[in-house]
């Protein structure tokens, strides 16, 4: 599943084999253990704190040309979800204050908003944080509901 690398069970460049526990991702408010699919040196590819999409390589193991470690397959996305898009330039973007899952939108798609309204809510760190609308105008959603976001990605737009 898509989550947060809590943590590496082994250093950097440490010798590990098959099967062995190399990262511990943090999804759905559950610690995953993520092993090792071969033996060899390991290099991470991706920072303890950062969010990972499913099948996102995290590792490589041995310097081979691709990565062997990926996180697991995560459910899908409601079918209603927008997919992620880049803002369009004409309006105030929200970016995400946290790294963490989009849990739903509280308001619908081009809707009307009132600065301080309430747009989005987002789970981080098991808390939920309410995402305000910054200005008054139109709202238009650049993350799906459900996804994982970066912090400082732009999640809505005002327009």
């Amino acid at each position: 599943m898509a989550g947060t690398i809590l943590r590496y069970a082994v250093n950097e460049g440490a010798e590990v084999q098959k099967g062995d526990t190399v990262i511990i991702i943090e999804s759905m408010k559950m610690e995953l253990e993520i092993k090792s699919t071969a033996a060899g040196k390991i290099h991470f590819l991706a920072a303890a704190g950062a969010q990972v999409a499913a099948q996102q390589p995290v590792a490589d193991i041995g310097g081979g040309a691709a990565p062997v470690v990926a996180a697991p397959a995560p459910e899908a996305a409601p079918a209603a979800a927008p997919a992620a898009a880049a803002p369009s330039g004409g309006g105030t973007v929200l970016p995400a204050p946290v790294a963490g899952t989009i849990l739903r939108y509280a308001v619908n798609e081009g809707a009307e908003v009132q600065k301080g309204d309430t747009v989005i809510i987002i789970e981080s760190m098991k808390m939920e944080l309410e995402i305000k609308a910054t200005a008054a105008g139109r709202v238009h959603f650049l993350a799906a509901a459900g996804a994982q976001i970066a912090s400082q990605q732009p999640i809505a737009e005002i327009g």
